[in-house]
């Protein structure tokens, strides 16, 4: 389906090495489209943990801001992600649980978990 939307997305990311099995990372996400012409934003730290060849985690927060009314924090977001290669270098799945404080529900807690199996195809 094709679309008239026009819209940017700036992201600029920090990464910093702790160890050769720890990576902390600060992301700054940024987002406008010309269908409700507001700048969304994401912000916040990730730790990256090398368990094996095979195994990895991350330990993410995120705060969620948006320009209308006035710049404000709408949400809060606490996870987890284990990550697992399955199959030669190509074939992944993540396990990620999460904890949501979005403004519309009073910032009371939202549980999220979400199941992705990935696929890459072409050269690292």
């Amino acid at each position: 389906i094709l679309s008239d939307v026009i819209s940017t997305k700036t992201e600029l990311d920090f990464d910093k090495r702790i160890s050769s099995n720890f990576l902390f990372r600060f992301v700054n996400r940024y987002k406008w489209d010309d269908e409700d012409f507001i700048i969304t934003g994401s912000n916040g730290a990730s730790l990256f943990h090398k368990i094996n060849k095979k195994i990895g985690m991350s330990y993410n927060f995120r705060a969620k801001s948006s320009e209308v009314p006035e710049w404000a924090v709408n949400d809060h977001v606490y996870s987890l992600g284990y990550r697992q290669l399955l199959y030669k270098e190509w074939f992944f799945w993540t396990f990620s649980p999460s904890l949501s404080f979005p403004r519309e529900n009073s910032f009371k807690r939202v549980p999220g978990l979400t199941v992705r199996f990935e696929v890459i195809i072409g050269h690292i």
